[in-house]
This record gives C-alpha cells, structure tokens and sequence, in this order.
C-alpha cells in the first residue's frame, strides 16, 4: 500500500494548477503566470496569479499563497486529510483506508510495473541476447536502454501468463492476455522487443513491442490496447523524462517514433517526445503545454505534408502554442538522421527551425503555379480549410498574414473569402468572379467606382499601376484597352472587350449597393488610400526580405542600405 506522503507526491503530479483554480477564479494568462481577481480578499485590480509550471498561487494583496493542496483547503475550508482526498478524486487516485487493499487500479499498476520489470530480466538474460545484438547493431546502449526499460517478450504463447498465473484475469484487463474463440488465453506480445509506456510521472500504463524477427502480414508494432490506465491519444511517449528539459530548454520537440526519441536522449538531446505514430490529439496538445510554450516537430518528410499530421498541429495552436518545424532529408527519420550525420548536425537543425506558417506556406506554393491569380486561388482552396478549422484568432490572424505576404494579396480578401461559405471554395478551378462575398471588397469598389462614373479613369491610372492589383489585375487591363480605344469605361463598352466571366463580374458590381452612397466622394479617397498603403507595405515586405538575406550571408553594409530605404519607406508610408 502506497504511503500519504508518496500519495500527496502523485496527486501533486498530475493537478494541472491553472485547471484547479480555474474552477473558482476568472483566469487570465500573463506571460508565462496566469491572473485574476483573489478568491481569498475583495478587490477591483487582479494581484491573485497562478503558475501552472511551478503549481503555485500566491496574492500580492492579502498574501495568501501555496500549492494546490493550501488552495483547497482555503476555498473549500477543508483540512489536509480532506483536501488531499478531494484531489486525489480529481485526478483518479484512490486513497485506501486503514487496513483496506489496494484498489482494483492499484492493482493494474503495479501489475503493469511488476511485467516491465520481467521483460526487463528477461533482456538481461541468455535468452534475450539476439535482441541485444540487435538493439546494439542500432546504435543503442546498455545505460539507455535501461533509463527507458526496454525489455524483450520471448518466442512462445504462454511466457507472461506462467509467469503470473495467479493473475490471468488482470492480464487480460491490462491487454497483455488474450483470449481466442475457443477460450484458450494467450501472450499478446511474443518476440518482440518491448518499451514501457509511461505516464507523466512515469508510472507503466501500457506497452509497445517490436517485431525482433518481421513476419508477412504481422504489423511491425503492437501497442497495448485501451485499458483502464490507457486511453487511446493521451499519452506521449517519453514525457516523463522530458519534462525538465523542456521547461529548461522552453521548447518540447515531437517525433514520431519510439527510437526517435531514445536515439536523441542517447545523444544528449533530452527535450524529446513521441506521438506514437497517431495523429496529435487535444490531450496531448494539453500535455505538451504544461511543459512548454513551443513544440518542434521533427517528422520525416512524407509525414510532414500528411493531413493527419496538420490535425494535430491545429491541436497545438489551438493551444496557443508556437509550431516550429524541421525539415530532414528524404528518406531520413531522426534517428536515422543522427546516426548517419550525428548529433551535432541534428542539433543545428533543431537551432535553425522554421515557424510551421513558413513551411506550410512553401508547401501550398510549390503545389501551384502563383504567377497568375487561379494559382493564387488555388493555393487559399488548399489552405481556407485548416484556416476555418483553426479557432485561435492569434494564430488565424498570424497565418492570414502570412498568406498576404506570399501571395501579394491583401490581408482582407483572404478574411473575406474565410468568412465566405464553404461551398463557395469547394473547387480548386472555381472562378473568384462567381463568388458571393457578400460585399465589396476595396478591388471591387475601385471598378464600381470607375464604371459607375464616380472616378475618371484618367486619375485613377495616373495613381494606380497593375501591379497594385491582387484579383482584378485582368479587369484593369480590359479597361485600359477600352479606355484607349473608345476614349471612356462606359459599361456598353466594356462589354465589347471582356469575356462572359468578366461581362457577369461587371454585371454583379453594377447591380451592387454603394457601400459609400452617404459620401461618394469620401468613398472613392478611401479606396484610393488604400492602394497607395497597400504598395508601401509590400515595399516594406520586400525590403525585410532582402535585408534578412544579406543579414544571413553576413553582408552588413548591404543590410544598413536596405535598413535605410526601409526606413525611409515607412515614413513615406506614416506621412502619406
């Protein structure tokens, strides 16, 4: 039976501090703390803050201070046995009474411990020396393979259930017994290497094994199923040892596979978890933030563009975690990686990082040709689904920008086609002139101004260039060559110059409301306004481009130059 300090320790292990308080008190985050009005004195101005890192509160008007344990005693005026009850409830611990047994999930666990340490002896012996040899011939050691208790399950269908006969029906619960159609049990790991899978606090709640010998049709891996100390998605593999440095190190990098990440705490890379394979799921998102504010993804290159994958990036910023990615070379996963180029290499990269939007971002553009607007079109197709998925508005507004930047659109015609229904971009060939945007964007309201004879045509080319135009570059030209050949933009005459998509977009903005009918003349300033703000910020995105190239290639002068025309751009822009 487990004592109450060791009791207190576990519970103090898996509360989530800003989850707690969070019941009771108004949170908001501040930095890395979290704030809100003190539950313990009256007051107007937050001075009550949370640190979910080191699982404390602490008042600077009446104070008050402590762990989790001195919280609830406090808010639900409970003494210690109590409140350390009342969380023990919360985090799914039981507390046995004096002279009570272990309870049934007590029991699963330290069944689950009492296997890992078999498989453990069981490596150790002659008999499982051909999976030494192979654990060896990939690089791994005996001190490693004892900090993330490898085992091996041996040949044969009853090795684990002889050897705890007296427990066959705890077997079968933990899934490491299974029982055929004709009720015969059996070992469900059987010549296989096999990991622990350890929680948070690194208690064994399941188990992964890999094929020693690969058979046809038998999958390399077999993980542990669902069980009362297993849920499917809640788990990361390795979290109990990375949690200090990651919160050191103040970022987590996520990997795929369990090697992965033993080859990296071999070689002194200890901030390292896996996924298992699956999909990163919101628990998991969770977990990854208790320890960190920024996960690196280090997946090979075919994994790295599946949608399965950018599920579980949505989980992460759904969290309002930052994504960094790594990029390895075909072929490579990281312990392959740090095999063949070291560690040092693996290292640099890991320094060198790229956000997830610019790696996102290069993606979709080298899936489309982005000369023309259809491949700019297609290229917001791709991506209007993970951005409607993506309900952190930071982030949303973040990749919204980004997109702007690389496509050389403005930010709002991306908002407006997000705001759109999803119908209307449900096919990558469509036609922006088709869709129904529900009013008019500052492109459209610049021809509406024109065709409805509210701005000569000869201001607006005398302000405007084609290159200012992100969707209606095509339109501006027809109306350049109407205007030289019929000496105005009158509708009639514009009809005999476009084709049927445009002569519909036409129609559709001659049939449109005035979004300025109080003030015409205001109405086309603004527009007007717009264009000339929208070339000085892509002037400044130019220019902080090529200052950060000349920054990476050393050239300092090249960078003060640029750092001066920047300058001067953005004062242009703030007097204009």
């Amino acid at each position: 039976m487990q004592d109450r300090q060791a009791i207190k320790e576990s519970v103090r292990a898996r509360i989530d501090m800003v989850d707690l308080v969070g019941r009771y008190v108004g949170l908001r985050q501040q930095g890395s703390n979290f704030s809100g009005l003190c539950p313990f004195h009256e007051e107007k101005s937050p001075s009550f803050t949370v640190s979910q890192e080191k699982g404390v509160f602490h008042c600077f008007g009446c104070k008050a201070g402590g762990d989790a344990f001195e919280f609830i005693m406090r808010i639900e005026k409970l003494d210690f046995p109590q409140a350390l009850e009342f969380l023990a409830n919360q985090v799914g611990i039981d507390i046995p009474k004096p002279g009570q047994k272990d309870s049934p999930q007590q029991q699963l666990r330290q069944l689950n411990e009492q296997i890992a340490t078999y498989y453990e002896r069981v490596l150790a012996s002659p008999e499982g020396q051909e999976a030494v040899d192979y654990l060896k011939n990939r690089g791994l050691d005996g001190k490693t393979a004892k900090k993330f208790r490898i085992g091996f399950a041996k040949a044969g269908w009853q090795n684990l259930i002889s050897q705890f006969t007296t427990q066959q029906e705890h077997l079968k619960t933990l899934g490491m017994a299974v029982v055929n159609q004709q009720g015969r049990i059996y070992d469900r790991f059987r010549d296989r290497i096999m990991f622990p899978l350890c929680d948070a606090q690194g208690q064994v709640v399941g188990f992964a094994g890999r094929q020693l010998h690969p058979e046809e049709g038998s999958p390399k891996y077999v993980n542990t199923p669902v069980t009362p100390l297993l849920q499917k998605g809640t788990l990361l593999y390795g979290i109990d040892l990375a949690g200090p440095a990651a919160r050191e190190s103040g970022q987590l990098v996520l990997m795929e596979g369990y090697t992965d990440v033993i080859a990296a705490h071999q070689n002194g890379i200890h901030n390292v978890v896996a996924s298992m394979g699956t999909a990163l799921t919101k628990t998991q998102a969770r977990l990854c933030g208790r320890f960190t504010q920024r996960v690196i993804l280090a997946f090979d290159q075919d994994t790295a563009g599946q949608l399965a994958t950018l599920r579980g990036i949505q989980s992460l910023l759904e969290e309002g975690l930052e994504v960094g990615m790594i990029q390895l070379e075909p072929g490579h996963d990281p312990d392959t990686y740090i095999q063949e180029n070291g560690v040092e290499k693996f290292a640099a990269l890991l320094k060198n990082s790229r956000s997830f939007f610019e790696m996102y971002i290069d993606m979709l553009l080298k899936q489309h040709d982005v000369s023309g607007f259809n491949g700019k079109q297609q290229v917001l197709n791709d991506a209007l689904p993970f951005l409607k998925g993506l309900s952190n508005l930071h982030w949303r507004s973040h990749l919204v920008s980004e997109l702007s930047a690389a496509l050389d659109l403005p930010n709002e015609d991306i908002v407006q086609m997000l705001r759109a229904p999803q119908k209307a971009l449900a096919t990558s060939d469509q036609s922006p002139h088709n869709e129904n945007i529900g009013h008019l964007n500052q492109e459209e309201q610049l021809f509406y101004f024109l065709i409805h004879g509210h701005l000569s045509f000869e201001r607006a080319t005398s302000e405007l260039e084609m290159e200012d135009f992100a969707r209606y570059g095509g339109l501006w030209k027809l109306l350049k060559g109407c205007h030289q050949q019929k000496g105005s933009v009158q509708l009639e005459h514009l009809y005999e110059f476009v084709d049927d998509t445009w002569k519909t977009e036409l129609s559709r903005l001659s049939v449109s409301e005035n979004v300025h009918a109080d003030n015409i003349t205001r109405g086309v300033e603004e527009v007007l306004q717009h264009f000339k703000a929208n070339r000085f910020e892509k002037q400044i995105r130019r220019l902080e481009t090529s200052i950060r190239e000349a920054e990476s290639v050393g050239d300092g002068e090249q960078a003060k130059v640029l750092q001066q025309q920047l300058l001067d751009v953005q004062r242009s822009k703030k007097a204009q």
